[in-house]
């Protein structure tokens, strides 16, 4: 989504290497996989609604402090408490909803409506975002271009040289191997 489109924006803001990149993808996937069997039966012994709200809570002050990460270690810890939160709301949904719609015709719909607005707020979800990157994206795209034009050009290349700061994220940079591969097969 929209934070894949966000990466080598990140790389070169918070300075990441690939594999924190990486990191920033997958801890949360694997975060919120791991705890939500751990999650749900801590709702069962402390209360659905508790733990929903205490889910939600967490995940939201977890995407705050992502919001202002200065590195991406901070970034990857926050993608992790968001796993928390995460899981700690997904682990109850379902139940809360066959809770409080006990008649089986009632479930079926609230089940569906639960789906169609999961699915419609993971599709929006991705345009909001896209539409917001491509707001933020020039001006992070200026102030590079700013900090850019204050550093000589031998610094630059040392930095780029010692691989601290790389021009254009990952995708320039594999798109400059492949122009030298197909370079060097069709001369």
């Amino acid at each position: 989504g929209p934070l894949i489109i966000a990466l080598p924006d990140l790389e070169r803001s918070l300075h990441t290497t690939l594999l924190q990149l990486v990191l920033v993808i997958l801890v949360y996937m694997i975060v919120s996989t791991v705890l939500v069997l751990t999650a749900g039966r801590l709702s069962d012994l402390f209360g659905r609604k508790n733990a929903y709200v205490l889910g939600f809570l967490v995940f939201s002050f977890a995407s705050l402090g992502a919001g202002f990460a200065s590195g991406g270690t901070d970034l990857i810890l926050w993608r992790v408490v968001q796993g928390i939160g995460g899981a700690m709301s997904a682990a109850v949904v379902l139940g809360m909803i066959v809770t409080m719609f006990p008649e089986p015709r009632d479930q079926a719909k609230a089940i569906g409506m639960y789906a169609f607005v999961a699915s419609a707020g993971g599709s929006i979800g991705l345009l909001a975002g896209g539409l917001q990157l491509a707001q933020v994206a020039p001006r992070v795209a200026a102030g590079e271009v700013e900090r850019r034009s204050r550093t000589s050009e031998p610094e630059r290349a040392q930095r780029d040289a010692l691989g601290g700061e790389q021009r254009g994220g990952c995708a320039p940079a594999l798109s400059r191997r492949s122009a030298r591969v197909e370079g060097d097969l069709h001369p």
